[in-house]
């Protein structure tokens, strides 16, 4: 039993169960012994043999509150058993993401109402416009034509 004691507490959860098997071949009633072998059991993830192994421990325990701990660690394993058997919920369809920034019909709108300015002789509120969507957009060629006419204009000074 010492052994077995040693073994789990350096994680030779093999050799716990080795021993294990060895002392309940002897002693059939060894309440220890099947609690530490349901631990290494546990620790290995073998839940189905380590719920046999605490349900085994229980049957046997004398003591009334040791006996209601190991049904509280039996309930908890029953559900940890029960969740690994149920089929994983189908996740629901992502929705499809919104690129980012403004759709084409909005830089659409942008750049119309940058026209629309530059028409009105506001040139540097049409510039700022065509800088806007330029941001938004790098390779929006309309808008850096534009933007490149309006500057030209700007520097010409010509208004309107």
């Amino acid at each position: 039993m010492a052994l077995m004691e040693v073994a789990l507490r350096e994680g030779d959860y093999d050799k716990v169960l080795r021993l294990g098997a060895e002392v309940t071949a002897l002693d059939p009633s060894n309440v220890l012994a099947h609690k530490r072998m349901s631990a290494a059991l546990y620790a290995k993830k073998d839940y189905p043999k380590a719920l046999k192994s605490l349900r085994q421990a229980h049957k046997l325990e004398a003591e009334p509150e040791a006996k209601r701990q190991l049904k509280s660690y039996i309930d908890a394993l029953v559900s940890l058993v029960e969740r690994e058997a149920e089929p994983a919920a189908p996740k629901p369809p992502k929705p499809e993401p919104r690129p980012e920034g403004p759709s084409p019909v909005e830089m659409q709108k942008l750049y119309e109402a940058g026209v629309d300015l530059y028409a009105q002789g506001r040139l540097s509120e049409a510039a700022n416009m065509f800088q806007r969507i330029l941001d938004m957009d790098p390779a929006n060629n309309s808008a850096r034509r534009a933007l490149q006419r309006v500057q030209s204009e700007i520097l010409q000074g010509g208004s309107r």
